[in-house]
């Protein structure tokens, strides 16, 4: 091999990997179509292997891509790797098409999940713990013919809890060759090799690749800058840092300020929910609007009874809270609340009750578009029992007015009351 700065480096499925790596995606190599023998050391990552994209394309289109990519990965470039003592990594993933080893090397693939694993070679703890979760293994298994046998010389990297391998090395192929099928191996050739067989990394491919660079391979793809180097400063360059400080304490400032404000706009905003709002959620909104915008706190609502009450000059006045996605007020509604008022009156006889039946009515749709909100038996029998119709869409408007400083909080209560 070239020294080690003169290193060349090929990445396949893996992109935007730094100088001097030429690194490319499947598409660009089969446009590129680089001679992969040509390279000292050479990344293929089969996680990014377009399997779909080659599904999507005519026929003569996959089969024109197929060829391309077949110049690039075939037997015969294997062959080159191991006499050229290519160092070849393999990312392997599920459907990875390995056959252009199968003259030396049969990879069967075993597709299953997990977590735990184990690090065999403690230099590759590093690697497999970039990876969250495997789900696939492998065999390596020898090759053999009538004329020829093949055996591999490795050892397994890491492998699953159930011992199935995640990662190998292959150090050798030892080929044996004789004549004819009826005649013994008369001929023994050992070719040394640097391939790796590891389970892809997908996303943290990159991560992978810088890491068997700089740590396994101990290839630096950059120079650090000695520690010596960095105690020696500039006056230019401590101005500059006292700046950057200063933006950083503003930045820190700016930010917090951002999200106060933008918890206080979201919090404004909920305020619409007076429009839309149904069942619990709009309960909710309306006791905050009460007692944030008005200053009434309403009792919380009970299981069997009203949805709360609350106390204003002398009287107290029971709520009731309805919405209807696609329709308005029901007079048995009314009559409950009406009910409850009674009951109330019953045990507080000194006490004046008044009703306050909120609806919000068709709220699936703008307020431009809704019909009626209360029935004309529901207002006759309202107004004779000193029970206050009012719309959620009316609350939002006295909100607005409140919010945007257009109306008092006083004017505000007279209108949602009616008082005089």
């Amino acid at each position: 091999m070239p020294s080690r700065e003169q290193k060349r480096i090929l990445a396949i499925g893996i992109e935007n990997l730094p100088p001097p790596i030429k690194s490319m995606s499947w598409l660009g190599a089969a446009a590129d179509r680089p001679n992969i023998s040509d390279y000292d050391i050479v990344f293929v990552d089969y996680s990014t292997y377009p399997h779909n994209f080659l599904k999507l394309l005519p026929n003569a289109d996959r089969e024109e891509y197929f060829h391309k990519i077949n110049t690039i990965f075939n037997d015969q470039k294997f062959a080159e790797i191991l006499s050229g003592r290519v160092c070849l990594f393999i990312f392997i993933d599920r459907g990875a098409p390995l056959q252009w080893l199968a003259n030396f090397v049969d990879v069967s693939i075993m597709e299953d999940t997990g977590v735990m694993r184990t690090v065999v070679q403690s230099k590759w703890q590093k690697y497999f713990d970039l990876l969250d979760e495997w789900h696939l293994g492998f065999f390596v298994n020898p090759v053999k013919d009538d004329l020829r046998s093949v055996k591999c010389n490795y050892k397994v990297l890491a492998h699953t809890k159930a011992g199935l391998p995640i990662g190998a090395q292959i150090e050798g192929v030892t080929v044996y060759r004789r004549q004819s099928k009826f005649t013994s191996w008369q001929d023994k050739t050992f070719i040394p090799a640097a391939v790796f067989l590891l389970h892809t990394l997908r996303r943290q491919s990159r991560e992978g690749v810088l890491h068997i660079l700089g740590n396994i391979l101990e290839i630096p793809l950059t120079q650090e800058e000695p520690e010596w180097s960095k105690r020696i400063d500039l006056e230019k360059g401590k101005a500059i840092k006292t700046e950057i400080k200063q933006l950083e304490e503003a930045k820190e400032e700016i930010e917090t300020q951002i999200a106060t404000k933008t918890k206080e706009l979201e919090e404004l905003y909920e305020f619409k929910k007076l429009l839309w709002a149904t069942d619990r959620e709009l309960e909710g909104i309306i006791c905050r609007f009460f007692e944030e915008l008005l200053g009434i706190a309403i009792s919380g609502p009970t299981k069997s009874e009203e949805d709360g009450v609350f106390e204003l000059r002398d009287c107290v006045y029971v709520v009731e809270i309805k919405s209807g996605k696609r329709r308005g007020a029901r007079f048995e509604e009314l009559s409950k609340l009406i009910t409850r008022m009674e009951t109330i009156l019953k045990r507080h006889p000194d006490k004046k009750i008044k009703g306050l039946f909120i609806m919000n009515h068709f709220a699936e749709l703008p307020v431009s578009e809704r019909k009626a909100p209360f029935p004309d038996n529901v207002k006759k029998t309202a107004e004779v029992n000193e029970v206050k119709l009012i719309t959620t869409a009316e609350l939002f408007e006295i909100a607005r007015g409140i919010i945007d400083g257009k109306m008092e909080r006083n004017e505000a209560i007279q209108k949602v009351l009616d008082l005089k």
